[in-house]
Formats: C-alpha cells, sequence, structure tokens
C-alpha cells in the first residue's frame, strides 16, 4: 500500500501544470478619479475612490505594472507629483493627512498630519529649501511646511484651484467667483500691480465674467 501510495503521489506531481493557467488582474476595484502622468520619470499614477494608488512604468509603447499601495482609508481628494517629479502627494479629507510617497522606492516615505480638511494644494520647492511645501487650501489659504506649519491667509471665497508657476516663481489661484490672484512664493504676499516684478498678464486680478 505504501508503495502504491507513492506512485500516486509521483504521478499527481508529474501531471500538475508546468504553465501559467490562470491570469492575474493589475485593475482597480473602485472608480479611478485621477490619472497623474510624469514625463520626467516615465510614469503613469492613477488613484480610485476607495484609496488606492497604483504605479505604472512607461515602457516604449506599453506600460508596466509596478506596485499598489492603500494609501489612504477613504477617497482621494487631491493627488499631484512634486515640484520635481521626485516624489508623489496624496490627501484625503477621511485622515486629514499628506502621504508622501518616493518614485524612487515606490512606497511611502512620510505621514505629514494636517490641522485641516483641504480640498487641495500644490507643492511648491523655493531655491533655499530641500523639500517642498504646501500651500493647502481648506476654508482659508494655508501654507504647510513639511516640518511645522507656516503662514496663513484668509479669502473671501473657496479656492477651485491652485497652480504652481516654478519660472516666475508664482502661484495662481482661482476662487469659485472667478477671481484670479498671484501669490509671490518669496515673500507669500498677494501681488499688486505696484509690487508686480514679473509681467504675467497687464492684470494682476482678473474677475471672469459669464
Amino acid at each position: 500500500m505504501k508503495t502504491n501510495n507513492a506512485n500516486l503521489s509521483a504521478k499527481y506531481l508529474d501531471n500538475l501544470p508546468n504553465s501559467d493557467y490562470y491570469e492575474k488582474s493589475f485593475m482597480h476595484k473602485d472608480l479611478v478619479s485621477e490619472i497623474c502622468v510624469s514625463n520626467v520619470k516615465n510614469l503613469v499614477i492613477t488613484v480610485s475612490d476607495d484609496g488606492v494608488v497604483k504605479m505604472w512604468k512607461k515602457v516604449f509603447a506599453l506600460i508596466e505594472y509596478i506596485k499598489s499601495v492603500k494609501a489612504h482609508n477613504g477617497t482621494i481628494n487631491h493627488c499631484c507629483f512634486s515640484t520635481y517629479h521626485d516624489f508623489f502627494y496624496t490627501t484625503s479629507v477621511f485622515d486629514q493627512t499628506i502621504k508622501v510617497f518616493d518614485l524612487n522606492l515606490f512606497d511611502i516615505q512620510s505621514i505629514i498630519k494636517l490641522d485641516h480638511k483641504i480640498n487641495t494644494f500644490v507643492p511648491i520647492r523655493l531655491d533655499s529649501q530641500l523639500n517642498d511645501s504646501f500651500l493647502c487650501f481648506s476654508n482659508e489659504l494655508k501654507l504647510f511646511e513639511v516640518q511645522q506649519n507656516g503662514k496663513s491667509k484668509t479669502v473671501e471665497n473657496a479656492i477651485i484651484g491652485i497652480f504652481n508657476i516654478p519660472r516666475h516663481r508664482m502661484i495662481v489661484t482661482v476662487d469659485e467667483s472667478g477671481l484670479i490672484e498671484y501669490l509671490d512664493c518669496s515673500t507669500w504676499k498677494f501681488v499688486t500691480k505696484e509690487t508686480n516684478s514679473v509681467t504675467l498678464l497687464d492684470s494682476v486680478q482678473l474677475q471672469i465674467r459669464n
């Protein structure tokens, strides 16, 4: 009986498939909310409503899967690359944090705890800084340093867009009323016509009307 059992075990092992008969899906399990592309790192990063971040590498005409990370416990409100595309940032109102991804290690490097629930932010890195600062919006414009809270400014209307212009060291903000304002990265003051040294537009504040 022992011999027969041994022969059967050997036969079963010999009949095991020696090739892949199954497929593994790398798709998101929830709705994809944002897609970010870096031409500097040749990366594509997708995020979904369940707080999952997936990283993909652009290789010629193909895209190869790298890694999947559960970044937040809820919807990711905003995500973006760092100033020089060496990091990737995500934020969620569910945990009030900014997760910092190292794009060389493809993993979370650090977690920045926020005092406010923010809807959007933009990373900024001045010449003297080794790490990015964050200009965030909750109910006010607030600049969060990586290690400590920075200055804050109050605005009249909700900010719906923040854009960084590194060449001119300027931040452009757009609120829900259509008002466009410029923030000087060096002084963190809103630029006026008298103090504006960079001619981006003839007017520093534009009221967009329908």
